[in-house]
């Protein structure tokens, strides 16, 4: 997990969010499923961040909710883990994006 630190307005460094590194993402349909060895996920989870049986990593559905995955087996060919899907995530926040344009002449400079 990597912190996101800011100076708040008081100078104090404080954590504003903690992000997710390593989120391995599957389709809806392969959430249950084994995944393969040679898929570049099970690369990751098995050669990356180490992981074995027993072990969880951060997992999520593409579109779909983030949770937990845990390693049930590891064999030469699949890697079998349970999925166990987290609190939905609220919703995005409403973007309002402004554009503005240079005078004429500036624009002119510039190209």
């Amino acid at each position: 997990m990597r912190w996101n630190l800011r100076r708040d307005t008081g100078g104090a460094i404080r954590n504003l969010a903690a992000t997710r590194v390593n989120l391995i993402l599957f389709q809806p349909e392969e959430a249950g499923r084994p995944l393969p060895r040679d898929d570049r996920r099970a690369r990751h989870l098995l050669d990356v961040l180490r992981r074995r049986v027993g072990d969880s990593f951060d997992a999520g559905v593409v579109n779909g909710p983030r949770g937990k995955g845990v390693i049930a087996t590891i064999d030469t060919q699949a890697i079998s883990f349970t999925f166990t899907a987290g609190p939905a995530l609220p919703p995005l926040p409403s973007l309002t994006l402004v554009v503005g344009l240079p005078r004429p002449q500036t624009a002119r400079d510039i190209l």
